[in-house]
């Protein structure tokens, strides 16, 4: 689809307003077929840095809303991969797509191992174009400027003294987006959005239907989609290994790593904090659903193993060279140029 100058909005390329659902057969039967995959696969069985595929699509169907979206997409997807000669440029109706399972238990072992690799490329799709692309300490200069107003009694926002709080307590803050520009990164003027893209955007719908009309177009930037965190914080948020898990008090959460080696787990998680909200509440806090959201994918990256495999990807991205033992990841840099994506990614 064609993505005009006026046709920015979100909306306008992908239409997200009927949800998409299955009749409680179809549901069924592609619900135990996962599990039966899932199970096949192995839920523990690893390739690249401890990654897991199978662990990830369990995770994933798992925590998002939209279940029955991925089913479809997954099958599909399967489909699509196992029957090339079979499929055209119109994604497969569920319904054919589960057919084509209905004799998995009479499966030889040539075609077990063929399904298992589509549904690794299916893990590996998800985290290349869909995760890879995704303290509160006292904000030092604001304590600056308090110091020099109130002198010796000069108190953080909670009214607490500051004069005694050590140095590392302190700490620059910058404002973080809770989900990146490049999970909504939309092709420019008359460029087209593409296939790529749109499955990010379908992908994301599905963790939460909705949830892209609360990104969409300038709100992105909007304080719904962000948070004020000190830098290590605000990067070890964009790489989803800090979220936030709300309590039974509105505008509170317990936020928690997801690190768990001590000698590298930031002792001051977990922590429970309230968010600030604007005196004159004319400012909007931070979006729960985003940070739901962001709380998921977290926890998906975490336990599947996803997140080393990731930063082996960009690693890749800045080095781009063949390693010692003449392995790279290249032919997935190579995708995610195809894909549009790799203009979208800063590595830092």
């Amino acid at each position: 689809m064609a993505l005009h100058r006026h046709q920015s909005s979100l909306e306008r390329v992908l239409d997200f307003s009927t949800p998409f659902s299955l009749n409680s057969q179809q549901r069924q039967r592609a619900t135990t077929l996962l599990r039966s995959l899932v199970q096949l696969y192995g839920v523990e069985q690893t390739i690249r840095r401890r990654f897991k595929p199978a662990s990830l699509i369990q995770l994933t169907f798992e925590h998002i809303k939209a279940q029955d979206a991925f089913l479809s997409f997954y099958f599909s997807f399967l489909y699509e991969n196992l029957c090339p000669g079979v499929t055209d440029s119109t994604e497969p109706d569920i319904t054919v797509a589960l057919s084509f399972f209905d004799d998995f238990s009479t499966w030889d072992q040539n075609q077990k191992e063929d399904v298992n690799r589509a549904s690794e490329k299916f893990a590996e799709y998800i985290v290349e174009n869909f995760l890879l692309p995704l303290s509160r300490k006292f904000d030092k200069s604001e304590a600056s400027r308090r110091l020099e107003q109130d002198g010796d009694d000069f108190k953080d926002d909670d009214g607490n003294p500051l004069k005694n709080k050590r140095n590392d307590e302190f700490g620059y803050l910058q404002v973080a987006h809770i989900l990146p520009h490049c999970l909504t990164a939309v092709a420019s003027q008359n460029t087209e959005l593409s296939d790529s893209k749109k499955n990010v955007l379908r992908i994301l719908d599905m963790f939460d239907p909705g949830i892209i009309h609360l990104i969409d177009g300038p709100k992105i930037d909007s304080p719904l989609n962000a948070l004020t965190l000190t830098y290590d914080h605000h990067r070890e948020f964009g790489e989803f290994k800090i979220y936030f898990e709300p309590t039974s008090t509105q505008y509170q959460y317990r936020i928690d790593s997801t690190e768990q080696n001590p000698s590298l787990r930031d002792p001051l998680f977990p922590v429970t904090r309230t968010l600030l909200l604007s005196p004159s509440r004319t400012i909007d806090p931070p979006s729960a659903q985003l940070l739901g959201v962001h709380r998921a994918i977290a926890k998906i990256m975490n336990l599947s193993g996803a997140g080393e495999y990731i930063e082996e990807v960009l690693r890749d991205l800045e080095e781009i060279n063949v390693r010692a033992d003449g392995s790279t990841n290249l032919g997935r840099v190579i995708n995610l140029r195809l894909g549009g994506w790799l203009n979208s990614l800063t590595v830092s």
